[in-house]
């Protein structure tokens, strides 16, 4: 009986069970990325205003400022002067931000910087706007 010899070469053991590691780990996170998609509760807002200042006129004390909002229906939540959160009560006001239309923001404060002011409205659907007012 003739014996065959079968010059055979494998992977060694150490480098196959690294490489199902590696394997095992790659489908771990396949499979994480998969379901936390389905398991999310909506992700991030996306803004759905689209806001832009048509004009604005400033006495010194007051600003009257015609806001156009071109997207969705959004509502203001916050407006800041120069980085300060005003008050709605004693600071501002602010009509509602209707899709395709223009609405007054009145702010009335002693607060001017002299120069420019920056103006940011913030909106509860994460629209924000930004804009300058020279005083």
């Amino acid at each position: 009986m003739k014996t065959l010899k079968l010059n055979r070469k494998g992977v060694s053991p150490i480098i196959a069970t690294l490489l199902l590691i590696v394997i095992a780990v790659a489908a771990a996170v396949v499979t994480y990325s998969f379901v936390m998609g389905f398991l999310t509760p909506g992700g991030t807002t996306t803004p759905q205003g689209i806001l832009s200042v048509d004009s604005y006129h400033f006495n010194g004390t007051e600003l009257t400022a015609y806001i156009r909002n071109s997207g969705q229906t959004v509502t203001c939540s916050a407006v800041y002067l120069n980085g300060v959160q005003l008050t709605v009560t004693n600071n501002y006001t602010i009509s509602p931000l209707t899709a395709g239309t223009a609405t007054t923001l009145t702010i009335n404060s002693t607060v001017w910087s002299s120069g420019q002011n920056t103006i940011k409205i913030v909106c509860t659907d994460t629209t924000q706007y930004s804009f300058l007012v020279t005083k």
